[in-house]
């Protein structure tokens, strides 16, 4: 998926994130890897906003620090998680709150039409990442058994 959007939530706080309770990585941990795994990770995210929204030169120039931005913000998080200083409930709050911040500052370089297109983009990556909790939830039911 893409790393434009998400909110998900599901998780229970007193779960350490990037702490595998079996063999099965852990989902979230598994997402931030792919979004920040990529030898250029902003424009690995560009990329997908590009082609579904058709962004002038401009449009790109002003989307591209909020991105970096965002990048930034996600490795923090998944190092923080990695030393289990992050439940998962917090990092997937603190997920959903930068991807609502970077939405917040992109939205506005957004024509009216981009802009409708950009909010069903981010309700389908939402939906993507609640699926991904739902996993990690069915995961840590299984191991419990």
């Amino acid at each position: 998926g893409s790393l434009l959007l998400f909110g998900r939530s599901g998780v229970s706080a007193a779960e350490p994130v990037g702490v595998a309770t079996d063999s099965a990585p852990d989902p979230l941990m598994a997402q931030l890897d792919e979004w920040l795994g990529a030898e250029d990770p902003v424009a690995a995210m560009l990329a997908p906003l590009d082609e579904r929204l058709k962004l002038t030169p401009d449009q790109g120039a002003q989307v591209t620090p909020v991105l970096a931005a965002g990048v930034t913000e996600l490795k923090l998080l998944r190092e923080q998680a990695r030393l289990g200083t992050l439940s998962g409930m917090t990092l997937m709050m603190q997920m959903t709150a930068t991807g609502k911040q970077m939405a917040d500052r992109i939205t506005p370089h957004l024509d009216a039409a981009q802009a409708l297109e950009y909010a069903a983009l981010r309700q389908e990556q939402r939906q993507d990442l609640m699926q991904t909790m739902m996993e990690r939830i069915r995961s840590q039911q299984s191991a419990a058994r």
